[in-house]
């Protein structure tokens, strides 16, 4: 996954279809633990969709422009919106499952 900064975000979401933007913190375990999941999430979507991730404490203005309250949080964003997001440490399976109903 790359890491983005507030200005490499705002062209991504801009510019891309479907993006997949984890918030994370380098002290969180369960986004450490969800780094390795996500590696392997994004190798089966690497075509339909665009991952990134975003450090709360490098970016704190995106963290408070979309909420993000909690870390590990996931945001799906389409053409530059919100479509869904997941708060927390979730399987590979239940997040794939969660692209799918929104491809």
């Amino acid at each position: 996954m790359k890491e983005v900064t507030v200005k490499d975000f705002k062209t991504t979401i801009s510019n891309s279809g479907l993006v997949l933007a984890k918030f994370f913190s380098q002290t969180c375990q369960p986004c450490k633990e969800m780094s390795s999941i996500l590696e392997k999430v994004s190798m089966v979507f690497n075509s339909k969709v665009q991952f990134v991730e975003i450090d709360v404490e490098k970016c704190p203005e995106l963290s408070l422009e979309y909420g993000v309250m909690g870390v590990p949080q996931l945001l799906l964003i389409q053409n530059g919106q919100e479509v869904d997001r997941l708060v927390g440490k979730k399987s590979e399976d239940s997040i794939k499952t969660w692209i799918l109903d929104k491809l």
